[in-house]
């Protein structure tokens, strides 16, 4: 960890990676919002909820080919909800 370009690029992939877990939640949160508890918060963050579906692709990567197009879709650009549709 003494390279300091090495370490660059490291910090630019995680933030990367963030954005799109993010970006994900959102999207999913518009489709199907996150369940509010008694106590008047969310279950799960909106990042958590993105990480969890974008895991749930990346590790069924060959039966859930519609939804790894959608989430790489999202991060080309942010399309409107209407042109994408979760599937479960």
């Amino acid at each position: 960890m003494t390279d300091r370009e090495r370490l660059n690029k490291l910090i630019a992939f995680l933030a990367i990676a963030f954005l799109w877990a993010h970006i994900t939640g959102e999207w999913l949160h518009e489709q199907k919002p996150i369940i509010i508890k008694s106590h008047k918060r969310k279950a799960i963050s909106i990042f958590r909820y993105g990480l969890d579906h974008l895991r749930e692709i990346f590790l069924n990567t060959h039966d859930k080919k519609p939804q790894l197009q959608n989430i790489l879709a999202l991060l080309q650009k942010r399309p409107s909800t209407a042109s994408l549709v979760l599937t479960t």
